[in-house]
């Protein structure tokens, strides 16, 4: 008893990088690559059009670009709606779970801006201050979903600004949607991570009440769940 005690200690200490390389049971991994087509295609979509309006400026086409900077400031809110709703099934999910994974703080220095390096800064600030795994897997969840409402919103306003011809300084606004672009593929990948770790321990019995919940994809439902998981205690 005292050995298999032992054992389950040290288990639950596994790193980050050994919980994602862990492999999943069949039906957890098919949870998993459901969750991803949630919004793996509408974060393609995003990318190709914002790479197509850069194109476009470079090559002095500029309405036309202008248009491509509206359709990408259309995208971003959708898809960052269906992000911040999977994290608040996990947050929901994870307040019945005693045995929930190890998460790492996030790193200031994958992030090119400021709002998500500030975030992420004060992260790390709270993951040394905030000893249980536990308590700090819950201020990962909200704090993503709050950069990444941050990020879409500062994105929305420089490509309208863009679109409408309203940029004062036109080189530093396309700049900035790269720039968010960037570190809110960042928070996405962040979240994969740590959906994947949360099936890794989600118990099996679990599962299907966590699948219907995840993979429920209609903004009705989801607006009418209550308070963004950023938001919450």
């Amino acid at each position: 008893m005292r050995f298999a005690g032992l054992s389950k200690i040290f288990a639950s200490r596994r790193s980050v990088e050994e919980q994602w390389a862990a492999r999943l049971p069949a039906n957890k991994v098919q949870v998993f690559d459901s969750a991803l087509k949630l919004w793996t295609p509408s974060f393609y979509v995003l990318s190709v059009s914002l790479n197509e309006a850069i194109s476009l400026r470079s090559d002095g086409q500029l309405e036309m670009a202008r248009q491509q900077a509206a359709l990408s400031s259309e995208l971003i809110a959708p898809l960052t709606h269906t992000l911040t709703t999977a994290l608040a099934r996990i947050y929901d999910q994870a307040r019945h779970i005693p045995d929930l994974p190890v998460v790492d703080a996030l790193n200031p220095s994958f992030f090119r801006g400021a709002t998500a390096q500030d975030a992420a800064g004060w992260n790390n600030l709270f993951f040394h201050i905030l000893f249980g795994s536990r308590t700090r897997f819950f201020l990962k969840i909200r704090l993503l979903s709050e950069i990444l409402e941050k990020i879409a919103r500062e994105f929305c306003i420089s490509a309208d600004e863009i679109a409408g011809g309203a940029c004062a300084w036109p080189d530093r606004s396309w700049s900035t949607l790269e720039c968010l672009h960037d570190d809110f593929n960042t928070c996405l990948r962040e979240s994969e991570i740590l959906l994947k770790c949360f099936l890794g321990t989600l118990p099996a019995a679990k599962l299907p009440q966590f699948e219907q919940s995840l993979l429920v994809h209609a903004p009705a439902v989801a607006a009418a769940h209550g308070r963004p998981v950023s938001d919450r205690v």
